[in-house]
């Protein structure tokens, strides 16, 4: 389940959320006005992404 943190209240909760992210693998998505504005990811998440999308980008060339 994706867990989700008003813009508000990330400052506060941001180690906490950060340490959650690396240890669970899971996304948080920051939110303003109850709509999904931003997204905190690991690392790891990230570089895979960006390589899957390099990857495609490649075949369709």
């Amino acid at each position: 389940m994706a867990h989700e943190l008003s813009v508000e209240n990330a400052g506060v909760h941001l180690p906490h959320v950060v340490e959650s992210v690396q240890t669970l693998g899971e996304p948080v998505y920051f939110t303003q006005d109850g709509r999904r504005v931003a997204a905190l990811l690991s690392a790891r998440d990230l570089e895979a992404l960006l390589a899957a999308a390099v990857a495609r980008g490649a075949r369709g060339r």
